[in-house]
């Protein structure tokens, strides 16, 4: 049996209020109702293991406005997804009314983002190089065939992670993973920013991955 808990709720504006007699289970996926469609989207690309969803049976006397809200559970800081997802019943009979999502991302993979520089050599060509940076970030894609040839950009040569925005940095044009020299750089391809987190795509078959230069 579940038993209630007490958990912070953080408002957008950064209002703090505990919220007691939360009921938390971990959230079935299967029932796809209660994603949008971007979750949707990232939790059927992303490997298993690098985010954790939870559901909250949510107190009738708690507050019900909880877009871009977020709520603290046993000390992890989780996000929320929109309002609480109310019961089909007209009159819910128990203390809880409403299920609210709640997710969690764990950042599992190391990967190196590379800040391109460049500079003219004796010879007056412009020579390309990185600074490489190790983050972390949560693995959606990778293809078999990700490094196949130079310059691939077909669909299956995509690599995709999603990442904390402040990890982001200004100038990053390459993607090594995983991390350390000798391993796949990947160029840069597009970037999508969500509320937290970014995620970025890039494709496989750079040269002269081995020494971190294009």
């Amino acid at each position: 049996m579940l038993r209630g808990e007490t958990v912070t709720l953080e408002k957008a504006d950064g209002t703090l209020i505990d919220v007691p007699d939360v009921l938390v289970t971990p959230t079935d996926l299967s029932d796809q109702t209660v994603q949008d469609v971007q979750t949707r989207f990232i939790s059927q690309a992303r490997y298993k293991g690098d985010q954790l969803t939870l559901t909250l049976y949510w107190p009738k006397a708690a507050p019900h406005d909880l877009m871009d809200s977020h709520v603290t559970v046993r000390g992890e800081r989780y996000r929320t997804y929109g309002t609480p997802f109310a019961y089909d019943d007209a009159v819910c009979p128990t203390r809880w009314d409403a299920q609210v999502t709640v997710t969690r991302s764990l950042y599992l993979f190391d990967l190196e983002i590379g800040v391109q520089s460049s500079e003219m050599d004796e010879w007056g060509a412009f020579q390309e190089s990185f600074e490489w940076h190790q983050i972390k970030g949560n693995l959606l894609r990778l293809a078999e065939d990700a490094t196949r040839g130079t310059g691939t950009e077909a669909p299956s040569g995509i690599l995709m992670f999603e990442l904390r925005r402040e990890d982001w940095e200004a100038g990053v044009a390459a993607i090594r993973y995983p991390a350390g020299e000798g391993n796949p750089i990947y160029r840069m391809r597009s970037t999508a920013y969500a509320q937290e987190t970014m995620v970025i795509t890039a494709y496989g078959g750079v040269a002269d991955g081995d020494v971190g230069t294009l």
